[in-house]
């Protein structure tokens, strides 16, 4: 692991009450060499816009509560911004005693694991709280995975690669190219794309609508499934057939078919393949 040098920090305004700090950080970065710029938010909203520019400005803005002043010191050393590179991969992520980021960015994502042996009331004992809300401006071309699990989540004028997913908020994604994975759990995923998909896309939420917007017609297959919603589009389509899909047994003696799930669509002359997956919403596929 390798800590990436940050070329210039500012520290606007530090407050220190009994229990609550506040602090604002200006960070610029030049990440040409990066492949690609993974952020990983935990609690607080992400913004990001692309720009023409070379470089990456981040602006950190971190609350941090804790009910003594003691327990605030010790929280404001212990929690912070931080960024490392794996294999080229600029990865931003936040520093803290509650959860370490794992996994492998091969295995297409990272996430927070809890350090108190994954009892769901954790949160409960923890001697802070903290919130990120970070503002960033990247290179437009720039690929790039970013994530929240609490706050809003709006990513505008991004043309990379792009994943990007929430859990209790919405997910806004405006003037995007190749988007390749869309999710919320709570929330809405709304994706406004100013090219038609040159890849297979995961749209994917649990209790809100999915709505896709393209300047034109794509040549595409649609697969949708919702337990309790419907699916609208602005594009003529044909439905294909029902595909069988293979499962082997453990003993490896016998494969099983069965049915598809989900319904499937052709729009155009067919192509990359478009998941919709929401269990409680609508899912629409609209022209701009």
């Amino acid at each position: 692991m390798k800590y990436i040098v940050i070329i210039l920090m500012l520290l606007i305004g530090p407050q220190i009450s009994a229990q609550k700090h506040n602090d604002k950080q200006i960070l610029n970065f030049n990440i040409e060499r990066f492949e690609a710029v993974h952020i990983y938010n935990k609690y607080g909203s992400v913004s990001v816009k692309g720009s023409e520019r070379d470089g990456a400005v981040f602006e950190v803005e971190r609350t941090v509560r804790a009910k003594s002043n003691k327990k605030l010191e010790e929280a404001i050393s212990k929690i912070y911004f931080d960024t490392m590179v794996l294999d080229n991969q600029l990865i931003v992520f936040i520093n803290n005693p509650y959860y370490s980021l794992e996994g492998d960015y091969d295995d297409r994502f990272m996430h927070y694991e809890g350090l108190n042996n994954g009892n769901w009331n954790r949160r409960e004992r923890q001697r802070a709280d903290f919130n990120f809300d970070l503002n960033i401006t990247l290179p437009k071309n720039t690929n790039l995975v970013v994530t929240t699990h609490e706050g809003t989540l709006d990513v505008d004028g991004m043309l990379g690669a792009l994943a990007a997913w929430n859990h209790h908020d919405d997910l806004l994604l405006k003037n995007v190219a190749d988007v390749y994975y869309a999710h919320s759990h709570h929330g809405d995923v709304t994706v406004d794309m100013v090219t038609i998909p040159s890849t297979n896309i995961d749209f994917d939420t649990h209790h809100g609508d999915i709505k896709v917007s393209m300047p034109s017609e794509p040549s595409v297959q649609v697969a949708f499934d919702s337990h309790h919603g419907s699916f609208y589009t602005d594009f003529d389509w044909r439905e294909m057939p029902a595909k069988l899909e293979k499962n082997e047994s453990r003993s490896k003696r016998k494969a099983k078919y069965k049915l598809g799930d989900k319904t499937v669509v052709s729009i155009g002359k067919g192509g990359h393949m478009l998941s919709f997956n929401t269990h409680h919403g609508d899912m629409y596929l609209l022209q701009l």
